[in-house]
């Protein structure tokens, strides 16, 4: 590998991971203005330039592993139906 490539690769590492400390800040943010929003106790928010319409659903959720465990389901059936993929995750830290 030549060092142009090691020097870009080195480049493409710190803007990854700035970019990932930018997302994460953007996201904490998001949450904050989320919160301040829901807890304005209006449906209907009026903007400068945008109009925020908050909507309450129920959301279910099923504990699959309570489930079979109460069912009795064995692990072999669990694993005809369970899909396994490969995926590749990237963990940044920063350098001491």
């Amino acid at each position: 590998m030549s060092i142009d490539v090691v020097t870009n690769l080195a480049e493409l590492v710190d803007e990854f991971a700035l970019l990932r400390e930018q997302i994460k800040e953007l996201e904490q943010k998001q949450e904050e203005l989320r919160y301040r929003l829901i807890s304005s106790g209006l449906r209907l928010l009026v903007g400068n330039k945008f109009v925020a319409t908050l909507s309450e659903s129920a959301r279910k959720n099923t504990d699959w592993k309570k489930v079979r465990e109460t069912a009795n389901i064995p692990q072999s059936v669990i694993d005809e139906f369970t899909k396994v993929s490969q995926v590749i995750s990237i963990n940044c830290t920063a350098k001491e």
